[in-house]
């Protein structure tokens, strides 16, 4: 058709996404959250964005890598940030791109650890969620 410019334009978004997931690795080593975050974010809109191929197993992987990375870096800028409406914001990122990873593989191992440390910090944060948490899991065996 005369449309078929489609397959170069998921290999150039998939080239583009794959450089921004690096540079966001190196950030990350580094320690540097909000960059690292930016460059997986940019990675995960290119994907989202400007491929056409939503099947195509490099492009699937490459989302999946990239939600996980922003769930770990979310989770860890978290723990550094001291405005609580800041924090749950990055929590909230994080728990979605977790669910996007477990919508598409549900037994996936890093979303379901990364969830439950998400878990952790709100329950860390809302001194009230934590009361209510040690009273459900009290109750459980007994």
């Amino acid at each position: 058709g005369g449309f078929g410019g489609r397959k170069p334009a998921t290999s150039s978004a998939v080239h583009l996404a794959s450089k921004h997931k690096e540079d966001g690795n190196g950030l990350f080593k580094r320690g540097l959250w909000t960059d690292a975050l930016e460059e997986y974010r940019d990675a995960l809109l290119m994907l989202e964005r400007d491929t056409v191929d939503g099947e195509n197993p490099e492009v699937r992987a490459l989302l999946l890598s990239c939600r996980l990375n922003v769930a770990a870096t979310a989770v860890k800028q978290s723990r550094e940030l001291r405005d609580e409406a800041t924090v749950a914001k990055r929590l909230a990122e994080a728990a979605d791109c977790c669910s996007k990873v477990l919508a598409a593989d549900k037994t996936n191992a890093k979303a379901l650890f990364r969830r439950g440390q998400v878990c952790a910090e709100l329950a860390a944060l809302l001194p009230e969620s934590r009361a209510h948490a040690a009273g459900a899991w009290g109750s459980e065996g007994g």
